[in-house]
């Protein structure tokens, strides 16, 4: 695909791979996925983190424990809430797309009676600070948000002073927090 202009995303595919690979160090064995891989292509790499973490450790991705469809902006809390109803039996983890998935996942849990970490483990992406999930032991991707408004324009002046320079596509890689000890 031609690139229309400068691209930069937030790396998931390595990320959520091995977020998911350290769940599993731990014993999780059992464990769904939370997030709409169409809404954008750091969600979809973040689902292929997640596949590829788990055949890379002999397991497979049970579709059951999954939730991959496009869900409306304002569908999240009903489309989850269907999902883990549709669940005989809740997994031992679950990786959400992102911290705002995970949230609602968290919420919707404890409405279950399921605590975190204790009953279930979560991790999202993003260290959205809004959802204090690190009160909740959730393990995410932090993100410099700072930093990375710095470097676009930085890369915008760039593109400035550089119009007929090829266009670029920027990896962002953040850093895993395991908040869950």
């Amino acid at each position: 695909v031609d690139l229309a202009g400068d691209l930069f995303l937030l790396e998931g595919e390595r990320t959520v791979d091995a977020i998911t690979d350290c769940l599993i160090r731990r014993g999780y064995r059992r464990i769904g996925f939370i997030g709409d891989i169409q809404y954008a292509r750091t969600n979809a790499l973040r689902w292929l983190g997640f596949q590829e973490g788990m055949a890379r450790n002999g397991l497979a991705a049970e579709p059951g424990l999954c939730l991959t469809k496009a869900i409306g902006r304002d569908d999240y809390r009903a489309e989850i809430a269907a999902f883990l109803d549709g669940i005989p039996k809740i997994p031992e983890a679950f990786v959400c797309a992102s911290d705002f998935v995970a949230f609602v996942a968290l919420n919707l849990l404890g409405e279950r009676g399921l605590r975190v970490p204790e009953n279930v483990m979560l991790s999202g992406y993003d260290d959205t600070k809004e959802f204090l999930l690190e009160h909740h032991r959730v393990i995410t991707a932090h993100v410099q948000n700072g930093l990375l408004g710095k470097q676009i324009i930085r890369q915008l002046l760039y593109r400035i002073e550089n119009p007929v320079s090829d266009f670029e596509e920027i990896q962002i890689f953040p850093k895993i927090l395991y908040r869950d000890n």
